[in-house]
């Protein structure tokens, strides 16, 4: 999909993997061939992890620090691993209904 690394953005010691080199699988079918992204073998089991890899790497390398994001999932968990493996700051909001069903 894309011919970029996603986490090229990040200063090379503060990549902990590479989000979306992930397996792909091909299924033939009787309707046609059909292509498998393996997302689950992301660092946090997440498809989110290779956006969030990438646009923090690309404001990482602008100077920034300190991130925020509104989620209770998937997006937050991968800015977590990304920002903690960059030793970057990062403030998480969310809806307090939501969190509590998220965690438990």
């Amino acid at each position: 999909m894309w011919n970029r690394d996603p986490v090229s953005d990040l200063p090379v010691e503060y990549r902990y993997t590479s989000p979306g080199d992930t397996t792909l699988t091909v299924l033939e079918t009787n309707e046609g061939t059909i292509h498998l992204k393996n997302e689950h073998e992301n660092p946090t089991g997440s498809f989110k992890d290779r956006s969030l890899a990438y646009q923090i790497g690309f404001h990482i390398r602008s100077g920034q620090e300190r991130f925020v994001i509104s989620s209770s999932g998937n997006a937050a968990i991968a800015a977590a691993a990304v920002c903690t493996a960059a030793g970057a700051e990062l403030d998480i909001f969310c809806v307090r209904d939501n969190c509590g069903a998220q965690n438990g």
